[in-house]
């Protein structure tokens, strides 16, 4: 990675240094495009650390707060159990 990001670096200083960066960040490009994930499940949740953390590590979303209550979304399947 560090030699990725100073081959990255050696590209600014070229004639088209926009252009030369986009072939690097098109991954980045790709991931933002699908992300969200297509929306499943809405809940409500108690807003404790442990839980916040649990959705957010299946692949679920906060879409509003009101006091202690959060309302998720979480996706369809469990992307990350296989």
């Amino acid at each position: 990675m560090t030699d990725d990001l100073r081959e990255m670096t050696g590209t600014l200083g070229g004639e088209h240094p926009v252009a030369a960066l986009l072939p690097a960040l098109h991954p980045a490009v790709e991931l933002r495009k699908a992300w969200p994930p297509a929306p499943g499940a809405a809940g409500r949740m108690t807003a404790g650390a442990e839980a916040l953390l649990a959705l957010g590590r299946s692949g679920g979303w906060v879409t509003s707060v009101d006091g202690g209550d959060v309302s998720t979304m979480r996706p369809e399947t469990d992307r990350y159990s296989s």
